[in-house]
């Protein structure tokens, strides 16, 4: 079974980019996620307590999970969405 911070399982399934970026936001609340269309990249940026302007962004879905992880860990939030 993948971390809850992989998205591998994302990357080995037939989704739209789209069914992609809803299935990342669920699974990470905390996030807001959505595909660009023009840019043919996800983007995250979280809700709440970030500093302002903070935008992640990756043509890969398990890169972009990875940099949301790394943020968590940086800022002290907890693994997949709840903070402090």
């Amino acid at each position: 079974m993948a971390h809850p911070h992989e998205a591998e399982p994302l990357a080995s399934r037939s989704l739209s980019p789209q069914a992609v970026a809803e299935d990342l936001q669920s699974q990470h609340p905390a996030w807001l996620v959505v595909w660009g269309e023009w840019s043919l990249r996800y983007w995250a940026c979280p809700w709440l307590l970030a500093p302002s302007g903070l935008w992640l962004s990756s043509p890969d879905p398990v890169e972009l999970v990875r940099w949301m992880a790394e943020y968590e860990r940086r800022y002290g939030w907890a693994p997949g969405g709840s903070r402090p």
